[in-house]
């Protein structure tokens, strides 16, 4: 026999292979939080995430209360072909209690007022300065007792209320 010879190909397609951003659920602490990094799933035989050339993640950071995305982008890798998910930084409000302030007064004829409030529960150092969205006050003339409430929201804190107590006094006379 005469041989004679004709190649074949061979070929070998690119692995599919996911970039996944990590992600982290936190509570608000009054300081910055970060997440970093990523991990993958489909890597073949011995390779590792060090042999990926072109897979990086942003990171994410973040202080309130909210959403921050770890954005994940990938090039052009030899064996893989890439899709990226994201991840995110979850900061979820802190919870805190803010109590309306009492007092005791006497009558004198004219309105009277109770107002301001307590926090407890805040993080970092916090005081109740940074709660610029709640208030409480209650203004009455006649003598009696009335409840001063609090009300408002934050960006930061779940808010639970608890009234305070205005009484007026009865004047003396003689």
């Amino acid at each position: 026999y005469n041989l004679s010879f004709v190649d074949g190909v061979m070929t070998i397609n690119k692995a599919a292979l996911v970039a996944t951003g990590n992600s982290a659920a936190v509570t608000y602490n009054g300081a910055n939080q970060t997440v970093t990094g990523f991990t993958v799933s489909g890597l073949q035989g011995l390779d590792t995430v060090d042999d990926l050339v072109s897979i990086s993640a942003s990171g994410a950071t973040g202080k309130n209360a909210g959403s921050y995305t770890n954005t994940v982008t990938a090039g052009l890798e030899a064996n893989y072909t890439v899709s990226t998910v994201n991840g995110l930084l979850e900061i979820a409000k802190a919870n805190a209690t803010v109590t309306a302030n009492s007092g005791v007064l006497t009558y004198n004829g004219g309105n009277q007022t109770v107002s301001g409030f307590t926090a407890t529960g805040l993080v970092g150092g916090e005081t109740q300065a940074v709660l610029t969205g709640v208030s409480a006050s209650r203004t009455e003339k006649n003598a009696g007792t009335y409840s001063v409430s609090a009300s408002g929201v934050d960006g930061n804190y779940n808010l639970s209320f608890v009234d305070g107590v205005m009484t007026i006094n009865k004047a003396a006379l003689v």
